[in-house]
């Protein structure tokens, strides 16, 4: 092989003898963008996503650790709906669950209604806390 006609190509600056494969450069770098876009979209909506969760943790996190206050006058509400105790027995005042007491009630104004009697308003004693 004679060097002087080997490197005649690669010296002197002519063409190649590369053929196109017939490969449209745009179509890929459309793809390639699109591709790249669909991850940064998909990053965005992964670290959203998380985000809000964290938030919602830390919410749920914060409240059962903060405001005890607040915890023991919820907790002391639901037993005094939910319970029956004696507010005052002397004077007949009980204290019973609000479902029951809300039974009671419309139990008591149905029978007014079919007697007629509208003139006996009802009277909802609250026991003093």
């Amino acid at each position: 092989m004679n060097p002087s006609t080997a490197d005649a190509h690669d010296h002197d600056g002519g063409p190649t003898e590369v053929e196109s494969e017939g490969i449209n450069s745009g179509f890929i770098f459309s793809i390639m963008l699109g591709t790249i876009v669909i991850v940064i979209i998909l990053a965005t909506i992964g670290f959203t996503t998380a985000r809000v969760k964290s938030m919602e943790i830390r919410d749920v996190a914060t409240a059962a650790i903060q405001y005890p206050e607040l915890r023991d006058t919820r907790a002391s509400a639901a037993t005094r709906l939910n319970h029956y105790a004696v507010v005052d027995a002397a004077n007949g005042i009980y204290q019973v669950p609000i479902e029951q007491a809300m039974k009671a009630m419309a139990a008591e104004t149905f029978q007014q209604g079919a007697q007629g009697d509208y003139s006996n308003a009802l009277r909802l004693a609250q026991p003093n806390p």
